[in-house]
């Protein structure tokens, strides 16, 4: 969320500081420009908080045998935890990738067990533990 809050700043002092030159049209044209840029990633950076929002409110559901929404998932390929789909998330020194149940990565690891394979990409990964 970070870089979107960076950009909406960015984009809003930049529609701040332009001054008035002899072209006036261009002046507002510009303005008008870094006032919608601003918008739309104050829309996106509302979009994110509420997936970050709705990702909290899941809870892990550890000790299952299988996988299901809330599950975190260690693979041979990388670490998922089955929720809503962020992306990559670094939280606390660790790295893994939110994705929702519905996702083609979900899909094939759904009501999946340890020791299962799935289709990652063009490669075949490994669940090696759920949590």
């Amino acid at each position: 969320m970070e870089p979107v809050q960076q950009a909406m700043e960015e984009a809003q002092s930049s529609a701040n500081s332009e001054t008035k030159s002899t072209a006036g049209d261009k002046h507002e044209t510009s303005r008008a420009m870094a006032q919608g840029e601003r918008d739309r990633l104050a829309q996106q950076l509302h979009n994110l908080q509420m997936l970050h929002a709705a990702l909290m409110k899941i809870p892990l559901n550890s000790g299952k045998d299988t996988v299901e929404i809330g599950s975190y998932v260690k693979t041979s390929q990388g670490d998922f935890y089955v929720s809503v789909g962020l992306g990559e998330v670094k939280q606390g020194g660790m790295k893994f990738y939110a994705i929702g149940a519905h996702s083609p990565v979900g899909q094939q690891i759904m009501n999946k067990r340890q020791g299962d394979r799935f289709a990652f990409g063009p490669r075949e990964a490994e669940i090696e533990k759920i949590y």
